[in-house]
């Protein structure tokens, strides 16, 4: 929604037949900007909300507009065909950064603007490290919010869905069960999701830019830059932390031991001790 011309890129994605999976936006774009992509395009959005005191009163107002232009409206329809992909035209999301962190905020949203699912995820570093994120220790720290709301979302008729990585080292074995049964299979391990920029530079994630190579649309064909994320993000995905030495999962390949951009640090780290 950032892009200066986002209603061109829309609208010659579409005449090419090329489907837009999700738009990611904080909900604060014009009203009418939202309507305009809407009426080109059935894609979802998805909406990161954070805690209602970061905002002025202005911009909550605004999001919550949004928020009701952007719900499912048509629950009660028939199903004819197939899935209406309408009919999951708004996701919320939620960054959990900190223990103890408040959350009920968006459970009370999605419940008010019938989203189903709600997608959380634990702060990774940006590219600058200027933002609040979670190193393993403070992962731990983390967990019990995030078990308190998994719960809480639950009991409220609404599927928590994982967005990016956890590590199944830090929860017991009835946790991560739970995680299994009323979550969806916690990730351990992250592939490439092609996040294109607003300059039209497509990244394999957000943390993950300065480290990973980055390339423009058009430059060579999806298949090919999935092929080459996934190959230069190795030699980081395979290198053993510390407390990942003697780890049975992760030797057998089925966690990479957190986050990518974690563990380049401490790649960095290591080369640079060479010396």
């Amino acid at each position: 929604m950032l892009h200066p011309d986002i209603l061109g890129v829309v609208r010659k994605l579409t005449e090419r037949g090329i489907a837009i999976r999700c738009i990611l936006t904080n909900g604060l774009a014009d009203t009418e900007l939202y309507e305009k992509v809407m009426a080109m395009t059935e894609t979802s959005f998805l909406v990161n909300v954070t805690n209602p005191s970061t905002y002025t009163g202005e911009e909550w107002e605004l999001l919550n507009r949004n928020l009701e232009l952007l719900m499912w409206k048509d629950e009660d329809r028939l199903i004819l065909d197939s899935l209406d992909r309408r009919s999951f035209l708004l996701q919320l999301a939620i960054t959990f950064y900190e223990p103890k962190q408040e959350y009920r905020y968006i459970i009370d949203l999605a419940k008010k603007y019938n989203c189903i699912y709600l997608r959380y995820s634990s702060s990774k570093p940006s590219t600058d490290k200027s933002n609040r994120y979670n190193e393993f220790e403070k992962l731990i720290e983390l967990k019990p919010t995030l078990l308190s709301f998994l719960k809480d979302c639950v009991q409220e008729g609404i599927k928590p869905t994982l967005e990016c990585v956890l590590i199944p080292c830090i929860f017991t074995t009835r946790e991560w069960i739970y995680l299994n049964h009323f979550s969806e299979y916690p990730k351990t391990i992250c592939q490439p999701n092609l996040e294109v920029m607003p300059d039209l530079s497509v990244e394999c994630c957000m943390s993950t830019r300065g480290i990973l190579r980055a390339y423009k649309v058009g430059s060579m064909n999806i298949s090919e830059m999935m092929r080459l994320f996934y190959n230069n993000a190795r030699k980081y995905r395979d290198y053993s932390l510390p407390r990942c030495k003697n780890c049975e999962i992760f030797k057998r390949k089925e966690c990479q031991g957190y986050c990518l951009r974690l563990k380049a640090d401490h790649v960095k780290k290591s080369w640079w001790s060479i010396f």
